[in-house]
């Protein structure tokens, strides 16, 4: 029996040494392939030559770490001659497809593989978004199509995940880095991240208001919606609380009208927490714990009313112009003397966006039923006045006459409208548009919850909500990387002092603190080390684009 050192030096290194001049040529011959067969070939063949390998070497990982540089590291100019976009958009519609999945094994089995996968989706998200951003600049439908994207791509692409749990980590890690950058890249300079913050808590607020069963996939949809909000504090830390503040305007809706489940909504705050802790989810734990507590409701003989104090609770002035029937003014006047003398020496106010109550709504002859009870809130209640008699509105004139702006009037209307108890043409409502009750309006349900979740400010404003003053902040790791990026992808080799002052002179929406060289350094090491940049061979005090 040989000893090991020279079974090493010998038997192994020829053995090493043939191997790879033999992958060498056939590499060759896959390269007339497109990528999907190369990488199904070559995962096939490693797996044989792994096999074959135990019986010859002392360690499998010698053969291993060969195989991928002489499979994948010296040819990974052939995957970067693909265009991945238009690559990855094919992944995407035919996720499912198995040689997709020995694509993205074969690259994560290289560092370069895996920093080339992480481009790729990059690039490919970021051109997507910009697509959707120059379809509708500046509108709502912008902010609703983003949040569709986001939602389509990371679905479709986990589902191109490989098999194997080592490979799924990997290539959802790959997902996850590459979706950041690319969102980084497409929204900068043409989004405003607290208005998108507002829509991504709408689509939340809505998903936990329909949540009667709370099962997987209300869960899946919840944990989706956090996912993307904690994309939001990358690029703007401001957007952070415009989300949390609307999150918890919407809870408010759903406490005071027990539209909510508890241990849903605590879990939910739980995973806010865990991206960002904020006074605001403090405040929303303890508006959860008095709402279940009845802690907030003082009853009359004739009425139960709530006592929301300001500190603790979102109070608004939306639609506090509304003009009241006079049919209200005893009911009104009854609640606020009891809340009143439960709070001596206080203010007691009475809110027309919080209130709710009942329309009893007569159906046409021939239908399943004579009335259907529609659970609404007052201001819902005085619009639906104005169709006592069938006479169509139109909705500039239907603003003025219960004095409320047209962007409250359209959340409010909203689920009137998709409900099907009034008819407008064209909706979204605009200047033009008229409404009009349905007379033939026949609902399967003898009561319909129709209090309108939304905010009103989320909907048709393009300036930034009002938010509390914003500590100083530092660049965060995600912005400085891609300010760095895009320069030496513009002007090519810097310097470190070079790189620190372009990133001081970025135009930013919050009070910033500057960017420190020792900051730069970091961040250069960590993207040479992802392979995206190198230094400069002619002078090594720069850096350029890889």
């Amino acid at each position: 029996m040989l000893p090991s050192g020279i079974y090493s030096s010998v038997i192994e290194a020829d053995y090493v040494k043939n191997m790879c001049t033999y992958f060498s040529e056939r590499t060759k011959a896959l390269r007339r392939q497109d990528i999907t067969t190369y990488a199904e070939v070559c995962l096939s063949d490693i797996q044989k030559e792994l096999e074959r390998s135990e019986k010859y070497l002392v360690s499998n990982d010698v053969a291993k770490a060969w195989l991928i540089r002489e499979i994948v590291d010296k040819n990974i100019d052939f995957f970067q001659a693909v265009d991945s976009a238009s690559w990855m958009q094919r992944c995407s519609e035919a996720a499912s497809d198995p040689r997709v999945k020995c694509v993205y094994e074969l690259l994560l089995m290289s560092h370069q593989g895996r920093a080339l996968l992480e481009t790729a989706f990059r690039t490919f998200f970021a051109q997507s978004l910009q697509n959707v951003v120059r379809r509708a600049p500046n509108t709502e439908g912008m902010y609703i199509d983003i949040i569709q994207l986001f939602h389509h791509t990371f679905q479709s692409l986990k589902v191109a995940a490989p098999v194997s749990r080592e490979s799924s980590v990997g290539v959802e890690k790959a997902i996850e880095t590459g979706l950041r950058w690319g969102f980084v890249d497409g929204t900068a300079s043409s989004v405003n991240y607290c208005i998108l913050a507002m829509h991504i808590a709408d689509r939340l607020s809505h998903t936990m208001s329909h949540a009667a069963d709370v099962n997987e996939t209300v869960k899946s949809a919840v944990e989706e919606a956090v996912h993307l909000y904690s994309f939001l504090p990358e690029v703007d830390p401001s957007a952070r609380e415009a989300f949390l503040g609307a999150h918890r305007a919407h809870l408010a809706r759903r406490l005071l009208h027990g539209c909510y489940n508890e241990d849903l909504e605590r879990r939910t705050l739980d995973l806010l927490g865990v991206i960002h802790l904020s006074p605001t989810l403090f405040r929303s734990r303890a508006m959860i714990q008095s709402a279940s507590s009845q802690a907030i409701y003082i009853s009359s003989p004739t009425k139960r009313s709530a006592v929301l104090s300001k500190s603790a609770w979102p109070l608004t002035d939306s639609c506090a112009q509304v003009v009241l029937p006079p049919a209200l003014d005893a009911a009104i006047a009854e609640a606020r003397e009891v809340c009143q003398e439960a709070n001596k020496g206080q203010i007691v106010e009475f809110s027309r966006w919080y209130s709710f109550g009942v329309v009893r709504l007569r159906l046409a002859e021939g239908c399943g039923q004579p009335h259907v009870d529609l659970e609404v809130s007052l201001p819902q209640l005085v619009l639906l006045q104005c169709f006592n008699r069938p006479t169509p509105w139109p909705f500039m004139t239907l603003c003025e006459e219960i004095q409320i702006t047209p962007v409250e009037c359209r959340v409010i209307l909203a689920p009137l409208v998709t409900s099907g108890v009034l008819l407008c043409q064209p909706w979204p409502p605009q200047r033009r548009s008229v409404l009009e009750r349905h007379l033939g309006f026949n609902p399967t349900a003898a009561t319909l919850h129709l209090v309108p979740q939304t905010i009103p400010r989320a909907l048709g404003e393009q300036e930034a909500p009002s938010m509390p003053a914003v500590e100083t902040v530092r660049m965060s790791r995600i912005a400085l990387e891609a300010g760095t990026m895009q320069l030496l992808k513009r002007d090519g080799a810097q310097t470190v002092a070079a790189i620190t002052n372009h990133l001081n002179s970025m135009p930013h929406n919050v009070e910033r603190a500057p960017v420190s060289e020792k900051m730069v350094k970091r961040s250069l090491e960590l993207l040479i080390q992802r392979g995206f940049i190198q230094r400069n061979e002619e002078r090594l005090f720069e850096f350029r684009f890889s």
